[in-house]
């Protein structure tokens, strides 16, 4: 149930038997996500929930939804939970001290899509790496992971700034879809923390030299798909893409989005990329 289509005259739409979806965002003239006004609020918070609390698996959640809509009435069935336009101090107090919040995100989420948008420039900070850790900390059924930062008008990227391996860790989660700064963060995420991550899309500004002191040898056997982009161009596909590969030995889906500068060709072809890594696979 989308509230652009809520009128009186619906009412079919308000039938709990075809109510899964419930979006309390509409579209700005900023095409920017915002609430809808104070009458609609409270008149799904009387009238709909109710009636639909306990059918609803999948919700988005503005800031200023969380506690009218979130936290009005229980969702028996909820599994899929977005958390839009938070600023990342609000959303980490959210986190830390909403009781429903951390009950669903300890018994129920399994999906969950978090877009944080802070209005004051700056890279991103503590707060941000604290969210993301306690999401996987709490999250005890969470499998389906989407995790984005931006400026009001401006993505940005998110870095892990070497944080040991006893951090950002999950036993549960299978796909993560992220945005990071350097190929560094690429390779903290893939040193073990995430067990059991089957499905891995990144989208990354640079691709430049390694730490010394990141864990880059653990197989990957979990890993069926990895998609990689990158922004600016490289020199070092052979020195830290290529490495990174054949760590993955179920690997059956690979895409790389790459502007590669390179001294030996013009492009990468097939018989690359089976030299460099896929031999190790199929053998």
């Amino acid at each position: 149930m989308n509230m652009n289509t809520l009128n009186n005259n619906d009412v079919n739409i308000l039938d709990p038997f075809y109510v899964r979806h419930l979006d309390l965002t509409v579209l700005s003239l900023l095409n920017d996500n915002s609430p809808v006004n104070n009458q609609i609020f409270d008149r799904i918070r009387t009238k709909i929930l109710p009636q639909i609390h306990n059918r609803v698996t999948k919700l988005p959640i503005e800031p200023l939804s969380m506690k009218c809509i979130l936290n009005a009435i229980d969702y028996l069935v909820l599994t899929s939970l977005s958390l839009v336009n938070f600023q990342s101090e609000t959303l980490f107090h959210h986190l830390t001290g909403d009781n429903i919040l951390l009950r669903l995100f300890t018994n129920q989420i399994t999906h969950l899509e978090v877009s944080i948008c802070d209005k004051k420039r700056g890279a991103p900070g503590r707060n941000e790496v604290d969210i993301f850790s306690l999401m996987l900390s709490i999250g005890k059924c969470l499998t389906d992971l989407a995790f984005g930062l931006r400026w009001i008008d401006e993505r940005i990227e998110f870095s892990f700034f070497d944080l040991p391996s006893t951090t950002c860790v999950s036993s549960s989660l299978t796909k993560l879809v992220i945005t990071l700064h350097t190929f560094d963060d690429c390779l903290h995420l893939l040193d073990g923390r995430l067990k059991h991550l089957s499905m891995l899309i990144i989208d990354i500004m640079k691709i430049r030299r390694t730490s010394p002191n990141i864990d880059n040898n653990k197989n990957l056997p979990e890993l069926k798909c990895f998609s990689l982009r990158s922004h600016w161009y490289t020199c070092f596909y052979d020195n830290r893409i290529v490495p990174l590969l054949p760590r993955m030995l179920n690997l059956e889906e690979l895409t790389l989005f790459l502007s590669v500068i390179t001294n030996e060709s013009t492009y990468i072809d097939g018989t690359q990329l089976y030299n460099d890594f896929l031999i190790y696979i199929y053998n």
